[in-house]
């Protein structure tokens, strides 16, 4: 699911908060881009979130809200089914996951 987006500020610097309740299912990536159903949180002392930090470059004029809401909106090169396809090349700086609590 992806959780929340946000531009980078001239200074360099973002801050991003996310909150999801068990079983929502609301903007999840779909099975076409992450391979497999979505599926919502069910069991929240399992949860294991992946922090992804993705460049999708500049800003496309009519694409801000797809670029920020969703992992590959403003993106090139994916399928034609994706939402929101745009002229960027898009790419992954960083990425985390974050093991539940023993």
């Amino acid at each position: 699911m992806n959780a929340g987006g946000n531009m980078i500020k001239a200074h360099g610097q973002a801050m991003f908060i996310s909150h999801r309740k068990i079983g929502d299912l609301s903007g999840p990536m779909s099975s076409i881009l992450s391979g497999g159903p979505a599926v919502g949180i069910e069991n929240v002392r399992q949860v294991r979130p992946h922090l992804v930090i993705h460049s999708h470059g500049e800003v496309i004029s009519g694409l801000r809200e797809a670029i920020i809401t969703t992992f590959n909106g403003g993106c090139k090169g994916l399928p034609p089914e994706a939402r929101e396809p745009g002229s960027n090349t898009c790419f992954k700086i960083s990425s985390s996951v974050h093991l539940p609590r023993n």
